[in-house]
């Protein structure tokens, strides 16, 4: 339909397309209902129709676009229908004043085809006759489509134009639609999409050049359409990103963003709203989600947009929720960027901005506990960056804030299972930092706090298979401490649970990296607790699955520094263990494959440590055969520990450190060493022997 300024009333999905044509002074129109049956149709490639004004008109006109070349066609004007008949409403047809009740009919028409794959009138017809059975409300049956959808397609084409559902609720029922079997989710979700461009479409073509009191009606209507897309955009690039994401299928709402990019570039920011800054702010925040999941280097682009948007609503209204929300997220996101490109110090700055918004945010409403988790947030991402620099303390601190707003909701919602499993990650975060400093007395704690709320969790809901990785992982942690206390067979009986859980997962989603992974470390830490204690075939048995797992993993997703890491860790702990039981010339050409991979990786902690102990354990199998190559490896550990810019506190990377220092001949430093591996608990009869026979 053209308004009569000449624009395109409808969509271009099928439903409206311009026509290049020379001007006439005859005009075209459309049918009416009297005059459907002698009017004649014809159809370009696109299956655009344009309708004679009377017979002498009636010209055969060329069918495509290379026939019409260089000939004279009369020019549409206002009142004239175009479009492609298949989704034509009736009252489109009849060229009547459209309204966005035609475009949900046109949308009926689509939501048939994409559940059906057949066109919504039968094959054959000419434009003629599509049109006119347009124009009496005709389409096929919509057969083997799904309840629901047939129910809402059946409402979406009710000839009335007031008896079809509202863009709204079509949404509605979409959305339910979304939680609905997998098989269900694509189709739907393209629905939405196509739903989306029906709202967002409908902002830009209606026409508001009518009297001034018809024109207040419609700028009242435009807005709220614009509402409705923006809700619908957030709820596209929100709640549904999600649901696609666990499908991976992202891929589905890109065109969706092309839209909402476009749609918020057509928007005046000095015209709207904070709150509308706002809500668009957040449609950019989530499409910059969408790009960063799929490592789109255009995620950056779109969250420094949205922080300039929800900073404009803030120097306007500096205490609303919905910007100090948005223009935190904003930072964070930007500062995640940055974070995972291990450039901590630039996302440091952005951190502490999203903290700020979220302290900021809490004292708007101190009774509000999304707020109150917004201010939580903030602290642990705060956290995270001071804990990746080493500056144990502070993220203690910021750690221990967190814990204590989550540990306030928790109480007030005992029942509330979300609230609960928000406590476990703060309770893990404190403890994790406190594992590293040393503090193993209050980690244990913490660790067995956790693990007990998980246990609490899995009560009421033993399928939750989240729930059951998240208890394998506290349990992991507080093994980790018993062990490293002294407290071997409680360790041992941790690592065995956390395994059997970790198996299970695994077979439950193959696909699933993660839980693949936390198979093989499992087994690695199991199989070092066996060879300590002497249980030869046990231990190399565990060794050899922990091996084989790895390497699959790492073939599934190649060049991941810290899979890699994973493999090298169990190669120096299983050459370790082939060491111990006698097996040296085996052990041998595994530290020595270690270093070689290691050479040129990427420094960081984790890989001077890993080195260190391949360098240690290579010089010690060495040293009765070629004393000169162990030398050289004793001294290659000595400074890669020398490398590592974080204290090191866990005891079984101090008896390596202990062991290097002897060898060296700091008999002073070692001494240090081995009286803080004495006050953790840790013991071992070895070292005490080491020591006694160097004279520390």
């Amino acid at each position: 339909m053209l308004t009569k300024k000449g624009d395109v009333k409808v969509l271009d999905f099928g439903l409206a397309r311009w026509l290049t044509v020379r001007s006439s002074s005859k005009r075209l129109r459309a049918v009416s209902s009297a005059e459907a049956e002698s009017a004649l149709a014809i159809a370009d490639d696109a299956n655009n129709v344009w309708f004679p004004v009377d017979d002498s008109s009636a010209t055969v006109l060329p069918r495509t676009r290379k026939e019409a070349a260089g000939k004279h066609f009369h020019r549409t004007e206002a009142g004239v229908t175009m479009g492609t008949p298949l989704y034509m409403s009736p009252e489109q047809a009849r060229g009547e004043e459209l309204t966005v009740a035609s475009d949900m009919y046109s949308y009926g028409l689509v939501l048939q085809f994409l559940f059906t794959a057949a066109d919504p009138h039968p094959s054959g017809l000419t434009a003629r006759e599509v049109i006119l059975r347009a124009a009496r409300g005709e389409k096929v049956a919509a057969d083997n489509v799904p309840g629901d959808i047939a129910s809402l397609i059946t409402r979406l084409t009710q000839y009335a134009p007031a008896d079809r559902p509202t863009a709204i609720e079509a949404t509605a029922r979409l959305k339910f639609l979304i939680d609905r079997p997998r098989r269900l989710v694509r189709r739907a979700a393209i629905a939405l999409a196509v739903l989306l461009v029906v709202l967002a479409s409908w902002r830009y073509t209606s026409d508001l050049a009518r009297e001034r009191t018809a024109a207040v009606t419609a700028r009242a209507e435009a807005e709220s359409r614009r509402a409705q897309a923006e809700n619908l955009i957030e709820f596209m690039l929100g709640d549904l990103r999600k649901k696609l994401d666990t499908v991976g299928r992202l891929d589905i709402l890109d065109d969706v963003g092309v839209r909402a990019l476009a749609y918020v570039d057509s928007l005046d920011p000095s015209k709207l709203s904070a709150s509308d800054l706002a809500r668009n702010a957040k449609a950019l925040n989530h499409l910059g989600e969408v790009r960063q999941t799929q490592g789109n280097n255009a995620a950056t682009a779109l969250f420094e947009r949205s922080l300039k948007l929800a900073g404009e609503a803030l120097r306007r209204e500096p205490r609303n929720p919905e910007a100090l929300l948005t223009h935190g997220a904003a930072h964070f996101w930007l500062g995640n960027g940055l974070r995972l490109q291990g450039r901590n110090d630039d996302a440091l700055p952005h951190m502490r901005a999203y903290m700020k918004d979220g302290d900021l945010l809490s004292e708007v409403n101190p009774e509000n506990e999304k707020y109150q988790l917004e201010r939580a947030y903030g602290h642990t991402a705060v956290a995270q960056i001071l804990e990746a620099k080493g500056a144990l303390r502070e993220a203690l601190d910021r750690y221990e804030t967190s814990l204590r707003i989550k540990s306030r909701i928790a109480e007030e919602s005992p029942a509330d299972n979300d609230a609960q499993a928000e406590l476990t990650r703060a309770i893990n975060k404190v403890g994790a930092v406190e594992y590293k400093l040393g503090e193993f007395r209050d980690a244990r704690a913490n660790f067995e706090r956790e693990v007990a709320i998980h246990r609490a969790l899995l009560a009421r809901d033993p399928k939750q298979t989240q729930w059951k990785s998240r208890l394998a992982t506290a349990m992991a942690y507080l093994a980790n401490v018993r062990y490293n206390t002294g407290d071997t067979a409680g360790a041992a009986t941790l690592w065995n649970e956390e395994l059997t859980i970790e198996r299970e997962l695994a077979v439950r989603d193959p696909t699933n990296v993660d839980w693949q992974r936390n198979v093989a470390v499992t087994l690695r830490r199991i199989a070092v607790a066996n060879a300590t204690s002497g249980n030869r075939e046990s231990a190399l048995a565990q060794f050899a699955e922990a091996r084989q797992r790895i390497s699959r993993v790492a073939d599934i997703i190649p060049k991941r520094e810290y899979l890699a890491i994973d493999r090298w860790a169990i190669d120096v702990d299983y050459g370790r263990a082939l060491l111990s039981f006698g097996a040296g010339g085996r052990a041998i050409p595994l530290f020595a494959h270690v270093l070689d991979e290691t050479a040129t990786g990427t420094p960081n902690d984790r890989l001077h440590v890993l080195r260190a102990r391949a360098a240690l354990n290579l010089a010690d199998a060495q040293a009765k055969t070629d004393p000169r190559a162990a030398e050289q490896n004793w001294r290659l550990a000595e400074n890669e520990f020398a490398a590592v810019t974080t204290a090191i506190t866990e005891p079984y990377l101090l008896d390596s450190l202990f062991r290097v220092l002897l060898h060296r001949g700091r008999i002073a430093e070692a001494k240090q060493i081995l009286n803080r591996i004495r006050s953790t608990g840790y013991s071992s009869a070895e070292l005490e022997k080491l020591c006694n026979e160097s004279g520390c």
